[in-house]
């Protein structure tokens, strides 16, 4: 995957924008529908952790770095997972600042964004558990101001996704809503098919062509990759922002 020239960060805010034309218009409006009112709060449940040798444990949670990509600006993106589904802000802001005493010391990044992942995501799409961002001053735009050692540095534009307890998805479940993303990716944009069939048709193929890939690779029925979807979907329970 070449993203140097637009760099990994930008990228994964693009594609978020895009997301309605990737899954398919009539899918997120019934997911709309359906969600409606279903917002949970109660954050109790304790997910069970996975265990991985090349985690790097911290005092509340582990973590794995899943991706990293620095652009030319020495700008860098880390997407990593975590081995909780239900985390808090300070949760972030610790894995985050680990990573920088460890990962990036030395490096001489400029700004560095994380994007949070659960333990079964897929990380090449939209953040999942949250996102942070760490550069000179707390602002976007002062990469020429950056120190070596990090010491002018400072978080912002902090989001944490905020998941309840109730009816909380299992793993497996999570695993299948990020396979499905992973297979829209495989399957990638035909241009030239589009303007044969149309915008809308072509979606409605697309989105046929996922729901089998997904069920085959599972052995379930593309009902069941419909119904985890929406499920995963309405999971969701709020975006809280932080410093």
């Amino acid at each position: 995957m070449k993203l140097k020239k637009i760099g990994l960060a930008i990228f994964l805010i693009i594609a978020f924008l895009i997301l309605s034309f990737v899954v398919g218009m009539g899918t997120l409006f019934a997911i709309g529908t359906v969600c409606d009112g279903m917002v949970s709060h109660d954050s109790e449940t304790i997910v069970e952790p996975v265990v991985s040798s090349d985690q790097v444990v911290i005092e509340k949670v582990n973590y794995q770095i899943a991706y990293k990509e620095v652009d030319t600006l020495d700008r860098v993106t880390y997407l990593v997972k975590l081995d909780k589904r239900i985390i808090a802000a300070q949760d972030l802001k610790d894995v985050a600042e680990d990573i920088v005493k460890t990962d990036a010391k030395g490096q001489g990044y400029t700004t560095m964004f994380f994007f949070f992942y659960g333990p079964s995501d897929y990380v090449m799409t939209f953040y999942t558990l949250g996102t942070l961002k760490y550069a000179p001053y707390g602002e976007m735009g002062n990469h020429l101001k950056a120190r070596s050692d990090y010491s002018n540095f400072e978080f912002f534009d902090g989001i944490v996704v905020i998941y309840g307890s109730e009816n909380l998805p299992s793993e497996k479940e999570f695993e299948i809503y990020g396979a499905i993303y992973e297979n829209y990716d495989k399957l990638g944009w035909d241009f030239e098919k589009e303007a044969e069939m149309g915008f809308r048709e072509y979606s409605d193929y697309r989105e046929e062509t996922v729901w089998n890939a997904v069920a085959s690779q599972y052995g379930i029925t593309t009902e069941e990759v419909q119904e985890i979807y929406m499920n995963v979907s309405c999971a969701e329970a709020d975006h809280q922002k932080f410093e």
